[in-house]
């Protein structure tokens, strides 16, 4: 994953912390073939962050350690579908402002951080089979993800004291495809599966989900595991980041 330049160990362990709150898109109520259907879902998504830097080392961050230190999480995701066609659009905007004591070397102690990050995942999907019980879409789309980060280090011995400030910013592009079957056991449950991979300024970028949703009139509830990562051996700083864990929301059709 290809970002700002010199961002450290410890600074890509706070950005993939940022990414645990997401939503991500689902085939909207089917519509006829001749008319426009939309929905937008929302989720939270309690997710554990798991890093392999370029040196080897391995860091893990829990959902529960991070969650106080977002000031703002705006979700959304939009999509329309008609006929066999299905559009989406999954954006996700979050701020994180901490004052934090974490030594990162000896003499060198990050002490603030701020971070803001975008996450863009637009979408396009075919419906290649649709029965009473079960619909398939092929799914191709981008995945983006850009970030600006500030931060404050400060230096005690055996380093000359003092402290100094950081900013920097960056992003990555990589297209992905994949596949989304959903199966219904009735008008009210069913479970749906999902699956993509893909390439570019990554090595290599993965994601499966899994739910169990319920259908009310105006909404359907919605809950499950998610899995995603992110693969880069020629990265000076971070070879694989990968976010997991159970997630709840809702979808809402008009």
């Amino acid at each position: 994953m290809k970002t700002a330049k010199n961002l450290t160990e410890c600074c890509r362990g706070l950005l993939a912390a940022c990414l645990s709150l997401m939503c991500f898109v689902g085939p909207v109520a089917s519509a006829a073939d001749d008319e426009w259907d939309f929905g937008a879902e929302i989720y939270l998504w309690g997710a554990n962050i798991d890093i392999e830097t370029a040196t080897g080392g391995n860091s893990e961050i829990r959902f529960t350690d991070i969650a106080d230190d977002l000031e703002l999480a705006g979700m959304a995701v939009l999509a329309a579908q008609r006929g066999p066609w299905l559009f989406a659009a999954d954006i996700v905007y979050l701020d994180i402002d901490d004052s934090i004591e974490d030594r990162v070397l000896p003499g060198t102690e990050l002490s603030d951080l701020g971070l803001e990050a975008w996450i863009i995942q637009p979408k396009v999907g075919y419906r290649i089979k649709e029965s009473q019980r079960s619909t398939v879409h092929l799914l191709a789309g981008l995945r983006y993800l850009w970030i600006d980060l500030d931060q404050k280090f400060e230096f005690s011995a055996p380093l000359p004291p003092g402290s100094r400030e950081f900013s920097e910013s960056g992003g990555n592009w990589d297209g992905i495809v994949g596949v989304r079957g959903q199966w219904r056991f009735n008008d009210q449950w069913y479970t749906s599966v999902m699956f993509d991979v893909g390439a570019g300024d990554s090595d290599s970028t993965w994601q499966g989900l899994v739910d169990v949703g319920y259908r009310f009139k105006r909404f359907d509830a919605v809950a499950g595991y998610r899995y995603l990562d992110w693969s880069d051996t020629e990265n000076d700083e971070l070879n694989d980041l990968n976010i997991s864990g159970f997630f709840a929301g809702a979808k809402f059709f008009f």
